[in-house]
């Protein structure tokens, strides 16, 4: 329901013609699916890995702002989740279940999607805000809705990592997924050679 969420969010934002910060959440969504397919694919281990994340993050808020922390029990480990490295146990988490594909795709993935949006998207710097402002030979001006570098269907490709998302859930739970398929094989088509697509075994 998250990835749907963002994915809705991210239109509102491309249909107003701001394109950057649908990449924010476009980056949101890219880490929900990694997440979440990593957890349905490695297990238990992988609960205790976001877990662990979880209470690192709300006992600093606790002692931060003296509360107690929420649904956390006192003997929990906390320890910081890395985005690389699911990325980097993603891949071959796919490969054994699909039979096929790259090994080697979380961390493309992770470089296209993650990296791109943080540098473009998501962090206050050179590359945010030195857009918003137009140098010219005896002038300045300023773009209030500055294009994002990258120009490519931000949404489509947020709505092909929704399906791949949805036929894993489905399929842990027995639903049938021919209607997802179908979808996820007609935005395939847009996409199919991009170096983001999802078409390779999995």
């Amino acid at each position: 329901m998250r990835c749907c969420q963002l994915l809705r969010g991210m239109r509102l934002l491309e249909d107003a013609s701001l394109a950057v910060p649908a990449g924010i959440l476009y980056r949101q969504l890219w880490e929900t699916w990694l997440v979440s397919l990593y957890v349905l694919l490695e297990g238990e281990e992988a609960l205790h890995e976001i877990g662990g994340d979880y209470v690192k993050h709300v006992r600093i808020l606790g002692e931060k702002f003296d509360v107690d922390p929420e649904h956390v029990d006192p003997d929990e480990e906390a320890r910081k989740l890395k985005i690389y490295d699911l990325a980097e146990k993603i891949g071959p988490l796919l490969v054994k279940a699909s039979g096929a594909g790259d090994a080697d795709m979380g961390v493309k993935r992770y470089d296209g999607v993650y990296r791109v949006q943080s540098q473009y998207a998501v962090h206050a710097g050179l590359s945010t805000i030195s857009r918003h402002i137009q140098i010219k030979d005896e002038s300045w001006s300023v773009e209030p809705n500055p294009p994002h570098p990258i120009d490519d269907d931000k949404s489509q490709h947020a709505a092909i990592y929704t399906l791949h998302l949805t036929k894993y859930v489905f399929e842990c739970f027995g639903i049938a997924t021919d209607a997802v398929r179908e979808a996820k094989d007609e935005l395939d088509q847009h996409v199919r050679g991009h170096p983001l697509d999802l078409n390779r075994g999995t």
